[in-house]
């Protein structure tokens, strides 16, 4: 597997995760229901979001590292 591919997907589930039980510790605090849709949306949209970002970082780092030598 790329090392690219590695970082977009250890960061999309810590982040993700991360995220949606921040969320989802929010609600149980508020007194708000538990929506299991919910939970995976959050996981999902900021861990994909967060993963992207991400990996373009990764590029750009990669880009000005080769232009350096």
């Amino acid at each position: 597997m790329k090392e690219e591919n590695k970082i977009l997907l250890k960061t999309f589930v810590s982040a993700g995760l991360i995220f949606a039980l921040t969320m989802a510790l929010y609600g149980y605090f508020a007194k708000d229901q538990f929506l299991v849709w919910k939970f995976i949306f959050h996981f999902l949209a900021f861990g994909i979001t967060m993963g992207l970002v991400a990996r373009i970082n990764h590029r750009k780092k990669m880009k000005e590292e080769a232009n350096k030598d």
